[in-house]
């Protein structure tokens, strides 16, 4: 199969990889994108967070617009996966699912794994707005509601304390696995008004109108939301092969202009560390497809 040459290839058709297509195709760079269809955005039922909607926009339909916007400048997206990359003299080779790729820049935009609740109707339960993954997002919208906050790592505890913001009642309901509260958390939990369930998490039910969870005590609380904290991993592991600097918990580390320490490596979105939001990803994306383009002018100029 023949290899196919751009200027850049971004991993990754979410917000931040769309926005960095559309601004690279607007500088006349020749752009494409590898898509494995799994973006975040396309769960979020109505986010009321992104600029410009005021009454909100579905994560579907704000997807669509953004892949849209995209192709009317011709960027192509393709459905596909990278399954390795190389670094040469002139850039990478990439090898997806989709054919060979040759790119004198990528931009990783692969987002996280998020560790979901295990219950039935779990698709249903996001739809619905009984399952929700990111308060930032939408908190407002649980105002005055019963949320319930599943803890499965060391700090989730904090998530609970966040959720006060918009409601006095909240639960924290560890999952069997959970690393146990210490005397400060706990202390500081119960001054706060936070309620501390009675056994662990041992099940999720949906009901007509509320979550049902089972405790290990054999308690049965209900919810109008909950909010699981149980880890993500990014989607980093592309960038190790190349020998990208990652943290500690497998982020991207980048500079100011979303450049990895792999030359011609940028990175944008949920794979770094930082605020999960797609305002956020769309304005690193404007930053690292500037720098981008700045960086082949200058590339060209040398040469």
């Amino acid at each position: 199969m023949d290899t196919r040459s751009v200027d850049c290839l971004l991993v990754g058709g979410g917000p931040g990889g769309l926005t960095a297509a559309t601004y690279l195709a607007r500088f006349r760079r020749s752009v494409a994108i590898v898509d494995a269809g799994e973006s975040r955005l396309q769960l979020i039922p109505l986010s009321r967070n992104i600029p410009g909607f005021p009454d909100g926009v579905p994560g579907r339909e704000l997807h669509a617009r953004m892949s849209a916007q995209a192709k009317a400048y011709g960027v192509e997206i393709i459905d596909g996966r990278v399954t390795a990359c190389t670094q040469g003299s002139d850039g990478f080779r990439l090898q997806t699912t989709a054919g060979t790729f040759a790119a004198r820049a990528v931009v990783l935009a692969t987002g996280v794994d998020v560790t979901p609740p295990e219950m039935d109707g779990l698709e249903t339960a996001i739809a619905r707005g009984f399952i929700r993954y990111c308060p930032v997002c939408d908190g407002y919208e649980a105002i005055g509601s019963r949320i319930g906050v599943l803890g499965g790592r060391s700090g989730s505890i904090e998530e609970a304390h966040f959720l006060l913001t918009f409601s006095e009642d909240v639960t924290y309901l560890p999952m069997p696995d959970a690393p146990p509260l210490d005397g400060v958390q706990l202390r500081r939990a119960r001054e706060a008004g936070i309620r501390i369930a009675r056994g662990s998490c041992a099940g999720l039910a949906l009901r007509e109108d509320a979550i049902e969870v089972r405790l290990s005590s054999g308690d049965t609380l209900i919810f109008d939301t909950i909010y699981p904290c149980l880890g993500s991993q990014p989607r980093s592991s592309l960038a190790q092969t190349l020998g990208a600097r990652i943290s500690k918990d497998g982020e991207l580390i980048t500079d100011a202009r979303l450049a990895t320490n792999v030359a011609g490596l940028y990175a944008v979105g949920d794979v770094l560390h930082g605020l999960d939001q797609v305002a956020s990803a769309c304005g690193q994306a404007a930053i690292a497809a500037a720098a981008i383009h700045n960086a082949l002018r200058e590339r060209d100029r040398s040469r």
